[in-house]
């Protein structure tokens, strides 16, 4: 995927306080303040690639300057959809497309943009990426996970003939990690053997957390006997 993008131009980099944007995943977007409304002009009559990072440790005092720190690792991503409502501002799908790291940052503008260097995903061993992937199939297809798998249609994720195990276990983690941190810890591990492992271990806690809920469920009556009236 990175063939897709030119890391020789400088990249537009939106930095947000809550947001990580991880490849083949999507976000949506609301953009408002007059410096991010210029940018996704500028973008859109470009490449429609923006850089989401996520703001770093006490961006608070300088967050309305260019200075406010940022995680180095970020997650350059294309604009799929966008539409301009009134007074400027942007409703915006974002899909990511490459793991990249910061070398350093231009503000001649209003906005930042930097140059950018994809991380490429260190992939294991073909034999290993095949055990991970069955065993991170086994827990989605698995009964505890079952009613989670269906209502976030995780199932058809194995359905696509076009992703690798790295794009598969970003798509689960992107939709099972809530915290803005956590994913910023995900996103920063190019190793896909590690982001495999440390997936697996989160559905085997939460599965394991669906299966006591349902014998608790069990144990107090419900459901209910069926009626046969």
């Amino acid at each position: 995927m990175a063939g897709l993008i030119d890391y020789s131009q400088l990249i537009p980099v939106f930095p947000l306080p809550n947001v990580v944007l991880f490849p083949k995943a999507v976000v949506p977007l609301h953009v408002f303040e007059p410096r991010y409304r210029s940018m996704v002009a500028d973008a859109l009559r470009a490449d429609k690639l923006i850089a989401l990072a996520l703001l770093g440790d006490g961006f608070e005092p300088t967050y309305h300057t260019l200075e406010a720190p940022i995680h180095p690792i970020v997650c350059v991503g294309a604009v799929m959809k966008s539409e301009e409502l009134c007074g400027g501002r942007y409703n915006l799908l974002l899909r990511g497309i490459d793991r990249a790291e910061v070398r350093h940052e231009d503000h001649e503008k209003c906005y930042r943009r930097a140059a950018l260097t994809p991380i490429a995903p260190i992939e294991p061993a073909p034999e290993v990426g095949c055990e991970l992937l069955s065993a991170i199939r086994e827990l989605v297809f698995s009964k505890s996970l079952s009613s989670l798998a269906q209502s976030a249609n995780w199932r058809a994720i194995f359905e696509c003939s076009n992703l690798g195990l790295s794009e598969i276990v970003d798509l689960l983690a992107f939709s099972l990690v809530g915290s803005s941190c956590v994913k910023q810890r995900f996103l920063s591990e190019p190793c896909v053997h590690n982001r495999a492992c440390q997936l697996i271990k989160m559905l085997q806690s939460i599965g394991a957390q669906c299966e006591q809920r349902d014998n608790a469920r069990r144990r107090n009556g419900w459901p209910p006997p069926c009626c046969n009236n």
